[in-house]
C-alpha cells in the first residue's frame, strides 16, 4: 500500500515539474523524467511482491531515481544564484546568463521537491514494512516449565 503511494506522489512530482511552469521557459522539466521513472520502477516493485532479492534491487532503484529528480528540482535555483541572472527588462541576455526564475518555476521546484521527498519517505515505510523481520516470543527460562502431557485428569 505505502509503495502504491509513494508512486503515486513520484508521478505527481514529474507531472508537477511539467504543468505548472507551463507556458514560459520551463528549466525544471529535467527533474520529471527521474521522478517518473521512479515511479515506474515503484510500480513495477508493487506488482512483483513475491520476489524478495528483486524488491530490495527495485526499492534502491526507484530511491536513486526520485533522489535524482530532487537534485535536479534544486540546482535549478542554485544555478541561477552561482551564474547570475540579467534583468528582464534588456532584450538579449549576454551570453552565460539567464533571465530569473519566474513563479510558476519556484513553484514547481517547491512542489516537485516535497513531492519527491514525501515519495522517499513513503519508499522507505514501505521497504521497512516488506522487509521488517517477524518478532518470536521470548522464552523466559526462569519460569516453571509447563507439563507437556496435557490439562490434569480428575
Amino acid at each position: 500500500m505505502f509503495t502504491w503511494a509513494a508512486c503515486a506522489v513520484a508521478v505527481a512530482g514529474a507531472v508537477v515539474a511539467i504543468a505548472i511552469p507551463a507556458g514560459g521557459t520551463n528549466r525544471v522539466q529535467g527533474a520529471a523524467l527521474p521522478l517518473a521513472i521512479g515511479a515506474a520502477v515503484l510500480a513495477a516493485n508493487a506488482l512483483t511482491w513475491q520476489r524478495h532479492m528483486l524488491g530490495g534491487l527495485l526499492y534502491a532503484a526507484a530511491a536513486l531515481a526520485i533522489l535524482y529528480g530532487i537534485l535536479l528540482a534544486l540546482s535549478v535555483p542554485l544555478r541561477l544564484a552561482v551564474e547570475g541572472t540579467c534583468p528582464l527588462a534588456s532584450a538579449s541576455c549576454p551570453l552565460g546568463f539567464e533571465y530569473p526564475a519566474t513563479a510558476g518555476e519556484n513553484f514547481a521546484v517547491y512542489a516537485a521537491t516535497i513531492c519527491g521527498a514525501v515519495s522517499l519517505i513513503l519508499l522507505f515505510i514501505a521497504f521497512e514494512l516488506r522487509f521488517l523481520r517477524k518478532p518470536r516470543p521470548v522464552r523466559d527460562e526462569t519460569a516453571p516449565q509447563r507439563d507437556q502431557s496435557g490439562p490434569p485428569t480428575p
